[in-house]
């Protein structure tokens, strides 16, 4: 079975200006076909809407004014 990478990433919507950091995993094989990112734990005032295996492409907004967040690294 693969380890997992567990780190935190910084989110903050520039619109409301909340901040937050979610806690998110990928796998740690560079062999792996894909990273199996994912989050682990997202505070309240933001939202998943698109899960993808990259973080790259993982999509997350702001739930108060629906802006879409860039997360950092925390």
């Amino acid at each position: 079975m693969a380890a997992r990478d567990r780190f935190e990433l910084a989110l903050h919507c520039k619109a409301c200006n909340i901040s937050g950091t979610a806690d998110v995993s990928e796998e740690d094989h560079p062999w792996m076909r894909h990273p199996g990112f994912g989050v682990d734990s997202i505070p309240d005032d933001f939202r998943v809407t698109k899960a993808s295996n990259y973080r790259q492409t993982t999509e997350i907004i702001c739930v108060r004014c629906g802006t879409l967040v860039h997360p950092q690294a925390a």
